[in-house]
């Protein structure tokens, strides 16, 4: 109950600043729907990257509100999942009937499984950045770090598969 409320306070606390943000982007420039359209279209026929053709607010709400509400629904989800897992665990020490069981977990997969996604994410990353900020050095570098990281990984599973054997 306690993480329910927190989680609304947050949303909340979001919800009051992007608002805000929004407001003050409004009354800067108030146009008519077409002419805003016509705005961007002429600026992307310019060449304009991502960010100059969206407007601050709407990066504003997706650039914050969505990495937030997936980070907050992700720990919300786990901790649901545990609490349902322990209450079943619960009711079988209850009934008798609870055997634990050996845990035959592969940490190898979970790495090679890591290292996959980190090696798309980066990229991905890297085309982001240089989608907003056309192409230099430093967006271009920004998704090296987890394609690395990803590419390591791999290699990682595949020697310990090698050594293994």
């Amino acid at each position: 109950m306690r993480i329910r409320k927190i989680i609304y306070v947050l949303l909340l606390v979001l919800l009051i600043l992007t608002i805000g943000f929004s407001c003050k982007e409004e009354k800067k420039d108030l146009m008519s729907d077409d002419k805003i359209v016509e705005a961007l279209s002429e600026r992307i026929k310019e060449g304009g990257t991502i960010k100059d053709v969206l407007p601050p607010t709407i990066v504003l709400v997706f650039g914050t509100m969505i990495p937030i509400s997936a980070i907050i629904g992700f720990f919300v989800f786990i901790s649901l999942l545990i609490k349902h897992h322990n209450k079943k665990i619960l009711a079988l020490i209850e009934k008798g009937i609870y055997e634990p069981k050996p845990v035959n977990f592969k940490w190898e997969i979970l790495l090679l499984f890591i290292g996959v996604i980190l090696a798309f994410v980066g990229p991905g990353v890297s085309l982001t950045v240089i989608g907003f900020y056309g192409i230099e050095t430093w967006a271009v570098m920004t998704g090296m770090i987890p394609f690395c990281l990803g590419l390591a990984l791999i290699i990682f599973y595949i020697v310990y598969k090698k050594i293994k054997k």
